[in-house]
């Protein structure tokens, strides 16, 4: 498995000077599906910021061999149906879907390589499986089945989180 590991790392914001973390050592198996859990202004964010590469320490090592997902998912399209802000959560769905799309009724060499490496990725991110996928995890978290047909901006926060949750359970990598 691999995993995070920060080791003797400190960090400090510059303007104005402000001393975050000193000597942390850390390791997180990505395996695990980890929360950070605190005080505001205890460093949870900057800690994030480090494992995604966002910020480097001050000194010490820090090896992060996986990207980061953060939690809340960015919602770019509020207005989206439920549904497709969760899959676009997890991988861009939409988007090579609109692509093989528009790729299917070509003929040229490249449109074909194009259409089979993009093929390939939509398969092994689950794509054909994905919407049974959501539903199941909608069931499973006690929400009810017609919310995934529900504009994202018209659930409540508390919704908008188990929605989002609904993600990071579907999400393969």
């Amino acid at each position: 498995m691999a995993s995070f590991a920060l080791s003797m790392v400190d960090f400090h914001y510059a303007d104005p000077y402000t001393s975050v973390f000193q000597q942390v050592s850390l390791k997180i198996d990505t395996a695990w599906r980890t929360a950070l859990v605190g005080s505001n202004g205890r460093g949870k964010t900057t800690l994030l910021g480090l494992l995604a590469g966002e910020l480097s320490p001050a000194s010490g090592s820090l090896l992060a061999p996986r990207q980061v997902f953060t939690f809340p998912y960015p919602v770019s399209c509020p207005a989206d149906m439920t549904l497709h802000v969760i899959m676009d959560a997890i991988a861009p769905f939409r988007s090579w879907e609109a692509r093989l799309e528009a790729l299917a009724g070509r003929a040229d060499d490249a449109s074909l390589q194009e259409y089979g490496t993009l093929l390939e990725r939509f398969e092994a991110a689950g794509g054909y499986e994905v919407e049974a996928h959501i539903e199941r995890e909608v069931m499973q978290l006690a929400m009810p089945a017609d919310i995934l047909r529900r504009p994202f901006n018209t659930l409540s926060g508390g919704e908008r989180t188990r929605a989002l949750i609904v993600a990071l359970f579907v999400r393969r990598d």
